[in-house]
């Protein structure tokens, strides 16, 4: 799948100006604003052979159970993924385009213009790269003890967004021996 694709969250407004700039406003903390090109997404697809050799490896103690393996990623070229902290009620993005200033952003995106994102306050995260990025994925974890089945990591609510973000940035603190 390849496509341009420009995700809000509820209370974002994003607008492109003619001048390569792509202004956001951010409702609260949490919100976000995505916008990829040359969509591609990469998946496990043989997922009970994969599930069975971890079930395997915990029988062995090898494999710890707050571990979680990665069944799909999702990557974008160029991509910008901008989410608020606390504080942050605005960025923007501008395109740093060495030739026509007066191309769109959505032009100078498709062209590959380099990008350069200011915010009145610090992102909780944020990426913005020309090169193939990834910008979303899909893991799976074992459930609570004892089951040894697995199941989706995070339920697709707000607060399952932030944990995979923070475990992204390397701060999930989870005791590896649970």
């Amino acid at each position: 799948m390849k496509e341009t694709s420009a995700s809000l969250s509820a209370d974002v407004t994003a607008t492109a100006t003619g001048a390569g700039k792509l202004e956001v406003s951010f409702g609260g903390e949490g919100d976000f604003a995505l916008r990829a090109a040359n969509v591609n997404s990469t998946r496990i697809n043989n997922i009970v052979a994969v599930e069975d050799s971890i079930s395997e490896l915990l029988s062995l103690g090898t494999w710890k159970r707050n571990w979680v393996y990665v069944q799909e990623v999702v990557v974008g070229a160029p991509c910008i993924f901008l989410v608020a902290s606390a504080r942050s009620k605005h960025a923007a993005v501008q395109a740093a385009a060495s030739g026509d200033q007066a191309l769109s952003f959505a032009a100078q995106m498709d062209a590959r213009a380099g990008f350069r994102v200011e915010s009145d306050d610090t992102l909780s995260y944020e990426i913005a790269d020309l090169g193939p990025t990834p910008f979303m994925w899909r893991g799976r974890c074992l459930r609570s003890w004892p089951s040894r089945s697995m199941t989706d990591r995070g339920d697709g609510s707000e607060s399952a967004f932030k944990e995979l973000i923070e475990y992204d940035q390397g701060i999930d603190d989870e005791d590896d021996d649970l």
